[in-house]
């Protein structure tokens, strides 16, 4: 994750006049992902993301989010079902990022923990690794977009199918509220 971002850093200096700063877009959402298994329980883990995009020389093309899902909810409904967490960084290039309708690619790199509740289970927690390709459709561009995108994991086993969609929502926040008083 750490070289990702390395990476990704003379991409953003390079992207900016030195003595103007970046501009950035924060947006908050919901995200539900899920496996293409057509197994009953244990397919949706709803969270919540936080990401950023940036401005300048991207045009809020790039963008990057981090998210936390889990299934806990399910669980709670009295399934028993195995608990999982996916804590999820991803990077996303948006095609038309100020439209309406927003065709994107999408990486998704993490790590899926599953609480064994005292249980040892082998290889947790495990890499997550996912290649999306996805539709925004965005009433409003600069305020708000939902998103459904399918892809490919590339980490799979005999319980967790390639077959992965996310299907959600974001909030683009005022820039008044990310602007750190500028």
């Amino acid at each position: 994750m750490c070289r990702i971002l390395l990476l990704l850093l003379p991409l953003v200096a390079l992207s900016t006049h030195p003595t103007e700063a970046l501009p950035l877009r924060y947006s908050l959402g919901m995200r539900t992902q899920g496996h293409y298994d057509f197994e009953p329980g244990n397919d949706y883990f709803p969270g919540l993301q936080a990401g950023v995009s940036l401005g300048g020389w991207f045009r809020h093309r790039a963008q990057f989010q981090l998210a936390f899902l889990t299934n806990r909810l399910e669980e709670a409904s009295g399934r028993f079902i195995v608990i999982e967490d996916y804590y999820l960084a991803s990077g996303s290039w948006h095609f038309r990022p100020e439209r309406k309708f927003d065709p994107y690619v999408k990486v998704d790199v993490g790590v899926n923990h599953f609480d064994s509740e005292g249980l040892d289970i082998p290889g947790n927690p495990t890499r997550v690794t996912a290649i999306s390709l996805g539709t925004g459709l965005s009433p409003f561009p600069e305020r708000f977009a939902l998103y459904y995108d399918f892809g490919y994991s590339l980490n799979t086993s005999s319980t967790v199918m390639p077959g992965v969609f996310s299907l959600g929502f974001r909030i683009h926040l005022p820039d008044g509220v990310a602007s750190h008083g500028r």
